[in-house]
């Protein structure tokens, strides 16, 4: 039967208001990660990172695919208040923090996706605000017109124990198994039905049946520490999960990466950072995400000096070129100086994108670095800060510049 004019006006009209709740819970989640980055680095960090979807069809608040992305069902997350949607919001971080998908190990998928909500859950309740010293975040227990009763799954006696402990009792236990759905992913046209979803009752999300391979392991693995070293360069303020860090140590990672420190240092050096709220980092633009970018209190000139001497790593000068780029989104005065005994090359603001995207690099000679800092001696105001890269085999001058000079160096180097 043909649609008459009136009842697609309707139909459009029910699609924008969505699309408007959507937008909404969007705007809400952005005010928890402002929240989580000052509160709680390493779950605000984590949360940049992970993409966030509506998808209107879900039958709960979220669910993950314990990788890199949360789905939200925006109809039914708009009756929760900000401490609620918070307490979500960190449920489904906690899946991707605490590994789910990988540690089941052949475990009964009910009893383990119930182990980890209890573990979870008890892990958010235990999250307090660093300046009340209350909790942060409330669970989402109650009534709601489109789910009825939620009653998570939530008890004392499992706190501080990990998940793995918590099966163990449940399954010592009768019980009843998980309900199996076939759930929708995404928005209208682009909805994608995911088949034998697993809903244990627990209230706040459904289990997806995502299976982690090595890709998506280390992905992961790389979102934590990259958390982790936000973490440590806060002065682990807030909250980390303990597992994780002590699974990171015993696996032989220091905690906090050179990246992370570079950015630390590049931030106390150039200023106290602030957020601006007017624009995103572009780099999670790309991911889906929005959030507020850092930038120092006042624009700071930097210099980065890149060694390209025949006896640097080609992968340690892959790398630099890399957090260049980034440090690109946190100040965007920098000056580029590519150097072997000689400066080959000098890249200022304006034209650092199209080089680095290029990825070439001139040098492979001998090291001298005393041409490095004649150059910027040359140029007359001195830069406020200058990140030195190189394997330290080479020449230096005998006096030390009057700013401060950031040396970054690999594992191998010279005295």
């Amino acid at each position: 039967m043909p649609i008459s004019p009136s009842s697609r006006g309707t139909d459009e009209e029910s699609r924008e208001e969505l699309r408007e709740v959507g937008r909404e819970e969007l705007r809400r989640i952005s005010q928890l990660r402002f929240q989580l980055l000052e509160a709680h680095p390493f779950w605000g960090h984590l949360l940049l990172q992970i993409r966030l979807l509506a998808a209107p069809m879900l039958p709960s608040f979220a669910a993950t695919d314990c990788v890199s992305r949360v789905w939200f069902n925006p109809q039914l997350t708009r009756h929760l208040d900000l401490a609620q949607l918070g307490f979500v919001l960190m449920h489904e971080l906690g899946h991707i923090a605490l590994l789910s998908g990988v540690r089941r190990c052949g475990r009964d998928p009910h009893l383990w996706n119930c182990a980890t909500d209890y573990a979870i859950n008890r892990m958010v309740s235990s999250m307090n605000s660093p300046s009340t010293g209350r909790p942060l975040y409330r669970s989402p227990n109650g009534h709601y017109p489109e789910l009825g009763d939620v009653q998570i799954l939530d008890d004392p006696k499992w706190t501080g124990m990990v998940a793995e402990t918590i099966y163990e009792q449940l399954a010592s236990e009768p019980g009843a198994g998980g309900l199996e759905l076939v759930v929708e992913l995404g928005m209208g046209e682009v909805s994608i039905p995911v088949r034998r979803v697993l809903d244990d009752g627990g209230g706040i999300d459904v289990h997806l049946p995502a299976q982690l391979g090595p890709e998506e392991q280390e992905q992961v693995e790389e979102a934590l520490e990259r958390a982790l070293g936000a973490w440590e360069s806060s002065g682990r303020r807030g909250n980390a999960p303990g597992d994780l860090i002590r699974r990171t140590q015993a696996q032989g990672r220091g905690s906090l990466g050179w990246a992370a420190i570079l950015r630390s240092v590049l931030m106390r050096s150039l200023g106290r950072p602030q957020w601006d709220r007017r624009r995103s980092d572009r780099r999670l633009l790309e991911l889906g995400a929005w959030a507020p970018r850092v930038r120092p209190t006042e624009e700071s000139r930097l210099v980065v000096a890149v060694d390209t001497s025949g006896s640097m790593d080609l992968s340690i000068l892959r790398q630099c070129l890399e957090e260049v780029r980034g440090l690109a989104c946190i100040n965007p005065k920098i000056t580029l100086v590519v150097a072997d005994s000689k400066v080959q090359e000098v890249i200022e603001s304006h034209a650092l994108p199209a080089y680095l995207r290029a990825g070439r690099l001139r040098g492979g000679g001998g090291t001298d670095h005393r041409p490095v800092f004649r150059w910027v001696e040359e140029q007359g105001a001195p830069p406020d800060l200058m990140i030195a890269v190189t394997d330290l085999f080479s020449r230096f001058p005998k006096e030390a510049p009057n700013y401060p000079v950031l040396w970054v160096v690999p594992q191998h180097h010279a005295p």
